[in-house]
């Protein structure tokens, strides 16, 4: 609690006692996990603390206990790719968050541009 040190934490059984007992003023979660919290409860919506990097933030991808291990091999290897490659944050933006790359302005065209024939 060294972002909020006057703050008292207040230990919860289920993401349910938080939003419908209403126990809590804030709810302390990854944004992987927030966001699609927001979808089922609309009145709530997802702050990202900043700096970024001083808050350690684990990640964790769900499994079935019975996976098969080339099943782990097969994600690991593809998160590892993505990391390499330098598309993961990117990925990571537009689904999670749900941020959109920005909008390319149009080439230039003599039908628009000179003729005016289109907008």
């Amino acid at each position: 609690m060294q972002l909020f040190p006057k703050a008292t934490s207040v230990p919860i059984d289920s993401l349910e006692e938080f939003f419908v007992g209403r126990r809590a003023d804030a709810l302390f979660a990854t944004a992987e996990e927030g966001y699609p919290l927001t979808m089922s409860y609309r009145f709530f919506a997802v702050a990202v603390i900043e700096p970024g990097d001083s808050v350690p933030v684990m990640y964790a991808y769900p499994m079935a206990r019975n996976s098969s291990e080339s099943w782990l091999l097969a994600l690991n290897y593809w998160l590892r790719t993505e990391q390499e490659y330098g598309k993961l944050q990117q990925k990571y933006e537009y689904w999670v968050p749900g941020n959109t790359p920005g909008l390319v302005a149009p080439r230039w065209s003599v039908v628009r541009n000179v003729l005016h024939w289109v907008d």
